[in-house]
């Protein structure tokens, strides 16, 4: 009895249940066309080896200088990785790349570290808008990242490119792809919760079972009322 009554109520204000969520998708779909699609993202990664040279070999050191070496490599990537995306580290990466007219913010430049046990590999990656220039960025990235170990670590180490940047076209975000069918969504239920709002406050009856609840009484009977469909129970 309640679905059937659920039903009825939805039936009666249908023009607002479906209106709310077509007007929605419609404003959406108007709004998009005007801002127009947003640009497609392109990241670019490049893998550098962070290596540290071992302490000569001296008699009595009473310690292994190429496990040493291995350690301080594995504490260099960690301090690079984060370094990476700092100001200091972009504004290198922005000066190599000045005459081409590209400048990086900071934290553009993401990295990453190899899950070995010695980890000593780390990627780099920038997101970028144009493919072009997000290669030119993991590169001089790549370049600049000997510079910045040189300029700001007190352990010299030595960065090589084991891999060329990469590029690959980056998919929507999460966001942006749910962000129409949840306006729809979020509609649709604004409607819902309207209609049984304005039913809650409509005192009128409209069915013999309503009728029938508030006299209490059996209704035997519905007369027309002409064109405006009313009808008229008696008893």
């Amino acid at each position: 009895m309640e679905l059937k009554l659920y039903g009825r109520i939805v039936r009666r204000y249908l023009w607002l249940v479906v209106g709310l969520p077509a007007a929605a998708l419609a404003i959406s779909l108007i709004l998009r066309l005007v801002q127009g699609a947003p640009p497609p993202l392109y990241r670019a990664s490049i893998a550098l080896l962070i290596d540290v040279p071992p302490l000569p070999a001296e008699p009595g050191m009473g310690f292994d200088p190429r496990e040493s070496a291995a350690e301080a490599a594995e504490f260099l990537v960690d301090d690079f990785s984060q370094f990476v995306t700092k100001e200091a580290f972009t504004q290198l990466v922005s000066q190599r790349l000045a005459e081409q007219g590209i400048h990086v913010p900071a934290g553009a430049i993401s990295a990453s570290e190899s899950s070995e046990r010695r980890h000593r590999v780390v990627t780099l990656w920038v997101t970028w808008p144009n493919p072009r220039e997000a290669e030119a960025i993991a590169r001089a990235a790549g370049e600049m990242a000997q510079v910045g170990i040189d300029r700001y670590f007190a352990r010299s180490g030595v960065a090589t490119v084991i891999q060329d940047p990469v590029v690959v076209p980056v998919a929507p975000p999460l966001r942006q792809r749910l962000e129409l069918p949840l306006r729809v969504l979020l509609a649709l239920l604004v409607g819902l919760g309207l209609a049984f709002f304005l039913d809650y406050l409509d005192d009128s009856v409209r069915t013999p079972e309503e009728a029938e609840v508030l006299l209490d009484t059996p209704v035997l009977g519905e007369i027309p009322a002409g064109s405006s469909r009313r009808r008229l129970w008696f008893r």
